[in-house]
């Protein structure tokens, strides 16, 4: 199974319906549909019945999975859409994230791969508080595969809000105080100079938890440099996937889609990462009863205490 995944940052809703939005979806969908987009900051995605949700899908020709609106502080929800023929019919849906923006994690079990899950999440971390955004990287994580799995199939497309561990560094001069400071620190903080240098503790956050970087991996930065070029209007590549080992070693492809900030579609880029799944049986048959998979909604999954 090819399984394509596109990741978009909309930009304060993608003015579903306009201009803006039909050069979104022509980027989305480029080259045909994708078997899975996920997206940040949908906003006003959630109003008078997710009207403007339900004329992104019928646009894209894709599924809804799920909106993470519930617990999205800054009313910018996340969403997966995904195509039904390859991902399967009713993927789990979790959302239940206290974020500033929104995340949210879809489960699949696509035919191909013979009843194993595969497990999508959508994320965009705090952009202001560093402190934040780490523990939302964390959680997020440590919930993209519940209940647990030995050698899970799982990827994360994130809004990091962060450099990666390598490759380009935002400008300070591009970036607001908050932002400047959750994502660069002072050289000499006891001096007087103004030099900054840029902190990378969330994609070590992320890679600590066995998620690691499908563009760093696939194309290293002295390999390419198009294809580490930033995502966002700060010069860093803010937008990522991270794929778990028994994912990210079927990767094919990573490229970047559009050019941030150019005033046409978004002050994001997008991505796209490809993998190439052979069929495969579940493996949590073989795990003991406490972690096998459950029947049932993901929602009734999620116990804290576990």
């Amino acid at each position: 199974m090819r399984l394509t995944v596109r990741f978009q940052n909309l930009c304060d809703g993608g003015e579903v319906g306009g201009p803006r939005w039909a050069r979104l979806a022509a980027r989305l969908t480029e080259g045909g549909r994708p078997d899975v987009v996920a997206l940040a900051e949908c906003r006003g995605w959630d109003a008078h019945d997710q009207a403007l949700l339900h004329r992104a899908s019928a646009d894209l020709g894709l599924v809804p999975a799920g909106l993470a609106t519930v617990r999205s502080l800054d009313g910018q929800p996340c969403a997966i859409l995904y195509n039904p023929q390859t991902m399967g019919e009713r993927p789990d849906w979790f959302d239940g994230f206290a974020f500033h923006h929104g995340a949210g994690v879809a489960v699949f079990t696509p035919p191909a791969l013979g009843g194993r899950r595969l497990h999508i999440g959508v994320g965009h971390l705090d952009p202001y508080s560093r402190t934040a955004a780490r523990i939302e990287a964390e959680t997020l994580c440590a919930r993209l595969v519940f209940p647990p799995e030995h050698d899970p199939l799982a990827l994360l497309c994130a809004d990091f809000n962060s450099p990666p561990l390598a490759g380009p560094a935002p400008d300070p001069a591009r970036l607001y105080p908050g932002t400047r400071a959750a994502r660069t620190d002072l050289a000499d903080p006891f001096g007087s100079s103004t030099e900054r240098v840029v902190n990378r503790e969330i994609a070590v956050a992320v890679q600590n938890a066995d998620l690691l970087d499908v563009a760093q991996t696939l194309h290293p930065p002295h390999d390419d440099p198009a294809l580490s070029a930033p995502t966002g209007v700060a010069g860093d590549r803010v937008d990522r996937a991270c794929a778990s080992p028994a994912l990210l070693e079927r990767a094919r492809r990573y490229r970047i889609l559009g050019v941030p900030g150019d005033g046409t579609a978004s002050d994001h880029a997008g991505i796209e990462v490809a993998f190439e799944l052979p069929p495969g049986q579940d493996p949590m048959t073989s795990l003991p009863p406490r972690v096998r998979r459950h029947e049932g909604p993901l929602q009734a999954q999620f116990d804290p205490n576990r």
